[in-house]
């Protein structure tokens, strides 16, 4: 017994290590999303108890209504609101020792902050309207603290922060990006207290609407200094000495997105007026919408599109294609672009070209043949047209183009109008034999209204064929067969041929057949029956009988006698 605990533990022992070297941990179950409503069915009435209830990285969706309630999230979640007009929590949100939360579509009223970030990091607040906090609507509060392993990063962005007692305070919290939000009506925008942090998204993105922002627009660029509006300041704002916003917008962000299909693919489009924008109808490489607005005001509209190698782009207000100077002002950040231009308001029609500045021509070939230019992928641009000119090589024929699949003649050279992306096939087929017929049978006699079938034989050229009878020269009509019965009424010779005619309209004659019909006597056919014609072919059997008859009475005599 002694012995064997020793065995025991060992394995045990042994166990253990299999166990850790495998490393075993739990399934991580997939993401739930939980819902709230105030006074509807959901799975929880308050914010407060569906954070407490969810596990890490679900969702909470809260429905429409007013939420009287503080909410504290100290773990990843995601929490989204049904619409951040409808959806109202009078006191806010604390983000506290976590990280990877995400606040989106709420209304935040009242409460000493709208969201407080404390000691958190890598969060996100997005799209929500923050107003009448007591302290800030955002609230950076030790966000990289260093024990936490934070390095802050949370983002604010298109968040509309007004009428607050400040609009952000940023306390010991560095390296969070702030951009795309409105900043409106503050006791003061911004209180920043040992904290360096980024308030733009460079250019042409930009930063931030700031209400008390005084400054004009005449420049764009990266450094502001080229001729032309672009819808941001042309000097910074100033928070501090180490915190500005180097792009500040000149107008509040309101986006309306949309898609519009270019080069054949579907892009997201996001356009940011001052206007009412309506009426938006996408058809290929073109978005068509209304705006409108308070007559004599002026207008301003950013476009932003994603950035295509291949894409121009054009501006239409009212059908008259705006030509800068001055604009429209089209610059890009490498990921997009940014078409911004202005108009004296009242009701426009606005349309943007997104046209492809090339397109390819990919260029094929079966085999038999090359084409001049040669096999291949080219580029070309816009609306140019190219010559394509099939070569056949020896004993083939350029029989067809495909283009997209679809057969488009044989004309020889073919011209492709580059509206779009394309495949052009050239379609060779080997040289046919020499188109001959011939017909069966080449002569026959029959009698009047009999009937003779005539079959024909063809060989060589290229099918389809097309067929014609012809009778003494005349073509026989409906005789338009491989074969014809010719069935006469009259009697005579007749002389009779076959004409056949290819796909590629070569021609041949058949040999020509002659026919003798005889015409029937009056009264129907007889055969006359002659006594002496009859008698003459039994003569000799009459005579070889008597001889044999003569020959057996002989015999019975003979042996008579010798009987007697």
């Amino acid at each position: 017994m002694k012995r064997a605990i020793p065995v025991i533990m060992l394995a045990f022992l042994s166990i253990s290590m299999i166990i850790l070297t495998l490393r075993i941990e739990p399934i991580k179950a997939a993401p739930r999303t939980w819902t709230v409503d105030d006074d509807g069915p959901a799975d929880f009435h308050t914010i407060q108890e569906a954070v407490d209830a969810a596990n890490l990285g679900d969702v909470v969706f809260v429905y429409g209504g007013t939420y009287s309630e503080n909410v504290i999230i100290e773990k990843p979640l995601k929490l989204v609101g049904e619409n951040p007009e409808m959806t109202v929590v009078t006191g806010g949100f604390l983000v506290e020792f976590t990280h990877t939360v995400s606040i989106s579509d709420f209304k935040m009223i009242g409460g000493n902050y709208g969201v407080q970030l404390c000691a958190s990091y890598n969060n996100s607040i997005t799209n929500n309207l923050i107003t009448g906090a007591r302290v800030g609507g955002i609230y950076f509060n030790y966000t990289d603290y260093p024990s936490l392993g934070g390095k802050g990063n949370n983002i604010v962005t298109l968040n509309t922060i007004w009428n607050n007692s400040c609009g952000i305070v940023a306390w010991v919290s560095s390296d969070n990006i702030i951009h795309h939000n409105n900043f409106d009506n503050h006791g003061q925008q911004v209180i920043s207290y040992d904290s360096i942090n980024v308030w733009d998204d460079g250019y042409p993105s930009g930063g931030n609407y700031w209400s008390d922002y005084v400054c004009i627009d005449e420049k764009n660029g990266l450094n502001q200094d080229q001729q032309g509006s672009d819808g941001i300041g042309d000097t910074p704002y100033i928070i501090n000495a180490a915190n500005l916003d180097h792009y500040p917008l000149m107008n509040l962000w309101t986006q309306s997105k949309t898609t519009v299909e270019a080069n054949g693919e579907e892009y997201s489009v996001t356009l940011v007026s001052n206007t009412a924008i309506d009426q938006i109808v996408t058809t290929p490489n073109t978005l068509d919408f209304t705006v409108s607005g308070p007559s004599g005001e002026k207008g301003h509209m950013l476009v932003i599109f994603p950035a295509i190698n291949t894409t121009t782009i054009k501006v239409f207000v009212d059908g008259q294609e705006l030509v800068p100077p001055p604009f429209p002002t089209i610059n890009t950040n490498g990921t997009h672009y940014f078409i911004y231009f202005e108009f004296n308001l009242s009701i426009h029609e606005i349309s943007i070209e997104f046209a492809p500045v090339n397109y390819t021509l990919t260029i094929t070939t079966t085999t038999g043949g090359t084409t001049n230019p040669v096999p291949g992928t080219y580029t070309y641009a816009v609306n140019s047209t190219v010559q394509v000119t099939a070569i056949p090589d020896a004993n083939y024929l350029f029989d067809h183009w495909e283009l997209g699949g679809i057969n488009v003649g044989s004309t020889n050279a073919y011209m492709v109008l580059m509206d779009k992306n394309y495949t052009l096939k050239a379609i060779f087929s080997p040289v046919p034999q020499p188109l001959s017929t011939s017909i069966s049978p080449l002569s026959a006699s029959i009698n009047v209204g009999q009937s003779i079938t005539f079959i024909s034989t063809v060989t060589g050229g290229t099918t389809p064929y097309s067929y014609q009878w012809y009778l003494n020269s005349v073509p026989v009509s409906g005789a338009t067969a491989a074969s014809w019965t010719f069935t006469p009424n009259t009697s005579g010779i007749y002389y009779l041929y076959l004409k056949v005619t290819d796909s590629s309209s070569n021609t041949t004659l058949s040999e020509t057949a002659r026919v003798t019909v005889a015409s029937v006597p009056v009264g129907g056919y007889s055969v006359s029956i002659e006594e002496n014609t009859t008698a003459k072919h039994l003569t000799p059997y009459i005579a070889l009988i008597a001889t044999l008859t003569m020959g057996y009475i002989t015999i019975k005599r003979k042996t008579q006698r010798r009987i007697d």
